[in-house]
Order: C-alpha cells, then sequence, then structure tokens
C-alpha cells in the first residue's frame, strides 16, 4: 500500500504480530517512574566488609533530574540516610536509568540490624515520587556461624514479611530469636509484628526484651515500647515511660527522630495538641519522616482534635481530609457530612464531600453536592470546574458545557488544561466540532511539555562543538488524558482533509471512548469498521463504548469472546474482572484478576 495513503498519529505505535498478547494496544501513556529492582548486596556482612545498594529505575527522558537514596532508623552507619550516585548514561530506548552506593560496614558496628528505605526525588529534595513497588531491604551483621544461621532464617522471615505473609514471618523471627536472645533487633521486629497482628500485649513483651538486650539505646528502644502501650490503650505508661527517658537522656537537644514522634503521639493520645505539635516540628527538622508515618499522625491528631471539639465543623473537616490522604474515602464521607451538619451553608464543604464521593467511585451521590456548593458560592470557580466535570464523567453533556462555559470565561481559567480539555470533551459531544477543535488545539498546547534548557551548540567549521546545555523540545504528556487530545486531534484534522479516513475515523473513535465521550466515539469507531478497518484492538474498544454507555451485558459478551480468542490480552480480563465485581460474583472476579496478574508476569 501506498505510504501516503493512510495516516496515523499516536503517541505510542506498538508494532506486534495479530493474535498475540502484545497485539492488545497499550494505554497512550505509561506511568512517568517506575521502578525495576532494588538490591543489596551482600545482605548478610562481616564487619568492614562492604555492601552495594543498587537501584534501577524507568524514567523519562524529559530534562527532569532525580535523585536517589536511602534511609533507616537503625544505626549501623554514622548516618540515617545517604544519597546514591548516578551509574553510567540513561538509556534514551528503554528509559533505564541506575543508581548505586557502596558502603563499609564499621568495625564495631552500633547494630547488627538495619532496615532501608529507597526514595527517589525529582527535581530538589523531599519532592519524592511515589514508588508503588517499592520494598524495604534488610542487612544483617554476622560474624560466627550460629549468627549467620540465624540471620538466614531471619532474612527469610524479612522477605514474608515484605510479601504480606506476617504470621509465617513471626514464627520465623521467633525461631532467630529463640537461637540469638542477646540480638535487639530480632526482638524489635517480633514487637512490631505483633503490633501489626493486633496482638499489643505479646508486642509489649517483645519490645520489654528489646530494652533489657540493648540498654545502651534506651531513646529508640523506649520509642517501640511506648508504641505498644499506647495502642494497648496504656496511654499515662507509655508518657511516663517516654518522660523518664528523656529526664536522663544525655542528648535531650538531639533525641531520636522515633522517639520525638513517640512522644508527639502520646500526647495527642491524652488530647495535648500543642504539646503534640511541637514534638513532632522537632521530629521533621531532625530529617526525612516517611509519607505514610506522616498521614497516620495528621489522622490521629485530627482525631485528638475532634474530641477536644466535637462540634467544631473545621475540627470535623480536619479529619475527612486526613481519612481522604490515607484513601479512606467512606470514612472520610462520613467525617464531611458531620462537618456540614454543623455548618450547612458552607461551599468548600460541599464540595470537600463531593470530590471525596467521586474518589470512592460515588459521581451520582456527587452531583447533588456540587451543585449546592455551586449555588452557594456562584463565584467559585472550582466548585464550576468540579460540577462540569461531574455532568461530563456521567454523559450530561449539555449541562457540562454550560458551566465549562462559564469557566472558560474567566480570564484566570482561560489557560487551565482541564477547563480546554472539558470544554472541547462537550463541544464534541454536542456536535460542535469547530470550537471544539480549537479547545482541544489549546488543551493539547497547555499539556504538553517542553524539554529543558540542556545546552547550545557552536558550529566550529570541522563539526559542532557543545559549550553550554542545548535546547532540547519534545512531545511529553503528564496524563494519559494529554496524549490522548493529542492523538484526537491530530485525527480529527485528518477527518477534515479526508472524511472516509478509515484509520482516522478508529483513532478517534477509540480516542473520543477513553475519553468519555461514548456515544460520539462508537458511532465513529463503527463507521471506521465499516470501511474494513478493524485493528486488533477495534472489539476491545467497542467492548469499552458499550461499558460506558451502560450496556453491560453486550460489553461483557464481547470481552469473554475477547479472551477466548487472545488469552493474553490483559486488559480484557481486568475489564473482566471489573464487571464480574460490580455485579457481585467475587470468584469470578478473582479468577479474571489472577488471570491478568499471571499475563503480566510472562511479559516481564
Amino acid at each position: 500500500a501506498s505510504a501516503k495513503r493512510f495516516s496515523l498519529h499516536s503517541v505510542d505505535i506498538i508494532l506486534a504480530r495479530e493474535g498475540t498478547p502484545e497485539a492488545s494496544s497499550a494505554p497512550p501513556n505509561r506511568a512517568r517512574e517506575r521502578l525495576l529492582t532494588f538490591t543489596l548486596e551482600p545482605r548478610i556482612a562481616a564487619p568492614g566488609e562492604k555492601v552495594t545498594f543498587t537501584a534501577r529505575f524507568r524514567l523519562p527522558d524529559d530534562g527532569i533530574r532525580y535523585s536517589s537514596g536511602c534511609y533507616t532508623p537503625n544505626r549501623i552507619f554514622r548516618v540515617d540516610e545517604f544519597q546514591m550516585r548516578p551509574v553510567g548514561k540513561h538509556d534514551s530506548e528503554t528509559g533505564t536509568r541506575t543508581f548505586q552506593a557502596t558502603l563499609e560496614v564499621p568495625r564495631r558496628p552500633r547494630e547488627e540490624w538495619a532496615v532501608f528505605r529507597l526514595w527517589l526525588d525529582r527535581d530538589g529534595r523531599y519532592q519524592e515520587v511515589e514508588l508503588p513497588r517499592r520494598r524495604d531491604l534488610l542487612l544483617q551483621i554476622a560474624q560466627t556461624p550460629e549468627e549467620r544461621a540465624a540471620a538466614q532464617v531471619a532474612s527469610h522471615a524479612f522477605d514474608l514479611e515484605q510479601a504480606g505473609q506476617l504470621a509465617d514471618a513471626l514464627k520465623h523471627y521467633r525461631r532467630a530469636a529463640e537461637a540469638l536472645p542477646e540480638h535487639a533487633s530480632l526482638w524489635a521486629r517480633i514487637g512490631h509484628l505483633s503490633l501489626r497482628l493486633n496482638q499489643p500485649a505479646e508486642s509489649i513483651a517483645a519490645f520489654e526484651k528489646l530494652i533489657e538486650a540493648d540498654p545502651n539505646h534506651p531513646e529508640t528502644t523506649t520509642s517501640h515500647y511506648a508504641m505498644a502501650l499506647l495502642a494497648a490503650g496504656e496511654t499515662q505508661r507509655a508518657l511516663d515511660a517516654l518522660s523518664e527517658v528523656e529526664k536522663k537522656s544525655a542528648r535531650r537537644g538531639q533525641l531520636p527522630r522515633e522517639f520525638l514522634l513517640a512522644m508527639a503521639r502520646a500526647h495527642l493520645a491524652r488530647s495535648d495538641l500543642q504539646t503534640a505539635d511541637r514534638y513532632y516540628a522537632r521530629a521533621v527538622k531532625s530529617g526525612r519522616v516517611p509519607n505514610e508515618v506522616a498521614q497516620q499522625f495528621h489522622l490521629e491528631r485530627a482525631r485528638a482534635a475532634v474530641k477536644e471539639m466535637p462540634e467544631n465543623p473545621d475540627a470535623r473537616a480536619g479529619l475527612a481530609r486526613a481519612l481522604f490522604d490515607l484513601g479512606r474515602y467512606e470514612e472520610a464521607a462520613a467525617a464531611y457530612r458531620q462537618a456540614l451538619r454543623l455548618d450547612p451553608a458552607q461551599a468548600w464543604g460541599h464540595l470537600d464531600l463531593a470530590i471525596c464521593l467521586t474518589a470512592a467511585g460515588k459521581d451520582r451521590d456527587a452531583l447533588p453536592h456540587y451543585r449546592l456548593a455551586v449555588e452557594l458560592a456562584p463565584e467559585n470557580l472550582e466548585a464550576c470546574l468540579a460540577l462540569a466535570e461531574c455532568h461530563r464523567r456521567l454523559g450530561k453533556f449539555p449541562p457540562a458545557l454550560e458551566a465549562y462555559r462559564k469557566v472558560a470565561a474567566a480570564p484566570a481559567r482561560r489557560y487551565d488544561y482541564r477547563v480546554q480539555h472539558g470544554l472541547a470533551l462537550a463541544l464534541l459531544a454536542t456536535d460542535q466540532e469547530a470550537p471544539a477543535m480549537e479547545a482541544l488545539a489549546r488543551a493539547v498546547t497547555l499539556g504538553r511539555s517542553k524539554g529543558r534548557l540542556l545546552g547550545t551548540r557552536l558550529p566550529t567549521g570541522i563539526g559542532m562543538l557543545s559549550l553550554t546545555p542545548k535546547r532540547v523540545a519534545i512531545d511529553a504528556f503528564e496524563h494519559p488524558e494529554m496524549a490522548l487530545d493529542h492523538a484526537l486531534l491530530n485525527s480529527l484534522r485528518d477527518l477534515q482533509r479526508a472524511p472516509d479516513s478509515a484509520p482516522a475515523l478508529f483513532q478517534a473513535g477509540a480516542a473520543l471512548i477513553e475519553l468519555g465521550v461514548a456515544q460520539k466515539g462508537l458511532e465513529m469507531l463503527e463507521r471506521a469498521l465499516e470501511h474494513g478497518f478493524a485493528p486488533p484492538d477495534a472489539q476491545y474498544a467497542r467492548a469499552m463504548a458499550y461499558l460506558r454507555l451502560e450496556r453491560r451485558a453486550d460489553a461483557r459478551d464481547l470481552l469473554e469472546r475477547l479472551a477466548r480468542e487472545n488469552p493474553g490480552h490483559r486488559r480484557a480480563w481486568l475489564a473482566l474482572a471489573r464487571l464480574h465485581f460490580d455485579a457481585g460474583n467475587s470468584p469470578a472476579g478473582k479468577a479474571c484478576l489472577l488471570r491478568a496478574q499471571a499475563d503480566q508476569m510472562g511479559d516481564r
């Protein structure tokens, strides 16, 4: 066929043989950062031996500067945080980047055990990137054959713990502790795991053993002991233990971060918010506080505030925000409703409740609260935009278009990607193609991420001499919707030149379906199929349109046929799993989910 006959524009193009698992088209944009491996060699070392930490990531090559390292609450090394150095150059084809650090174990290590948490920062210190597949690493120090044998058991227990098999991990830790009862780190793990398994009495006993085994670091050991006491409801006993250690400590101005956090949480349990805040601020100043620890502290603080001021709507809203940050949307919605009961005329309260319900997948329940927020504060453009987006997600495009136009008319939001993106889709859904393409072009311009100033080049007569960084401009998009906008706009432009172009019809239809304009997308998809253009994923795109149009039976039939014909179609299995779960058929949903996960592992 002529190379000029068809024109396809896509951010990602995948070539594969028909009928293979790879023939399922990938989403138009992948995650920005991904952890590939995080290793430590050796995992059991002797004093004076060198150990190497290696982390491999898949990172975008778009000018962003990354740094990576580890932090630990333990004290094998003199520092509790260190940075790894980049190794080699960034692989532009695979996006792979390796960071590495080699440290020497001290001749006289202060502990025989350390757990290391990996971090990746983007463009500056403490702008930490979320790493969903991250797992911690354990380094153990062993000198004698008996210590090495027990360390092997503890290493296996740690792997079980990382895999979520907590009860089995606890059994192996106890085996190791029986062999080496003088090793404080083993009692620490037993105490922490018992706490996670809701066994506070066993945790308290283990931390008492920890204090006996490690009398030289009372600040750290007592902080763990106090957390177990707090979990058992013995607040005063925990505070007394911490206060006694604080009085005796020769380093009162430099107390460990874990001790300061334990003091903060103990004062929270007594509803002493000012003292708790003071200790927490000192903990933050002493170094990096893991996100999950910070979120848990904020939740406990919010609960203490509600306990002290139960009729204060701001305290209730603060608790709701803390729950929302932890992804506990149902509990957050309940807290927002309690806040609104105390102050029903609060526009932001209705907006926050609506956002919470949307996050829980309940747009229909959220819609009345979006409307109330706009009625209470018509000038609130954020509420108006959220209302427009809710209407669009529910397929109610005329009221969505009205709200989008109101927001787009405000100079402050004219150059907002969300506004132009939603406006374009609402216009397309209501068959206003010309203004829709104008809005879509603005959205693509706003969404495109330009490369950074990396250097300039000087011609020398015999070649190019790089003196300072050169400018690199690339088409890169931060969110998948931006990439879909780009593909959709190019397809619509192709259709202006050739209205019956089957590839352009398919590309535009598939993008519209993915973006939620299912009816119009399905019409364009059907036109492409009528012209005989049927890529391998055409039936999957049609099934997604049926799902968005609530034609669940038709979608299930298509997906089941697609899964039979192409068993490696991971996204079809995932969609089937969602259908089964929504219908209350958990066994079938789990089976489809396991099949999708098996295909993913096979691809790796």
